[in-house]
């Protein structure tokens, strides 16, 4: 190396450098850099690394919603599933009960109880979970 490949610098020419990482989502990390000139004053500082949190924060938040919508429209799917085969499942069972000439009223016993019971409940968590999915879109969109 020859002297023309070094730069001197100095007084306000000399900064330190700031990296400020985060993990935004489940599978991504944002990594912000900045220079801070070294005759800065503290308070000049914090403002950057407030600046910085903030960028962050309004990234990781925008993917999150963005996560939140796709979850919210898998777990739709899922319900409109899940009621298809709880009638098809039902229809077979009634189906059943006719063809072996029992009479009187269909009425779930046994395993085929068990199963819509459990149809009844995954339905029931599909729910919850959209509403809770739903409410926590309508708040991330009231904060962007």
């Amino acid at each position: 190396m020859n002297d023309k490949e070094f730069t001197v610098v100095s007084g306000a020419d000399l900064a330190i450098g700031i990296q400020f990482q985060t993990e935004v989502g489940a599978k991504r990390h944002l990594t912000l850099t900045t220079g801070v000139p070294l005759d800065w004053t503290t308070e000049e500082v914090a403002d950057t690394l407030t600046k910085l949190a903030d960028a962050a924060q309004n990234l990781a938040d925008r993917y999150l919603l963005e996560g939140l919508r796709e979850f919210l429209e898998r777990c739709e799917r899922d319900l409109n599933t899940l009621e298809f085969q709880r009638n098809q499942y039902e229809i077979n069972a009634r189906a059943q009960w006719a063809n072996q000439g029992r009479r009187g009223e269909w009425k779930p016993q046994g395993t085929q109880e068990k199963e819509i019971g459990n149809f009844d409940n995954s339905r029931q968590h599909l729910v919850k979970e959209i509403k809770r999915i739903r409410e926590d879109i309508e708040r991330l969109e009231k904060a962007a």
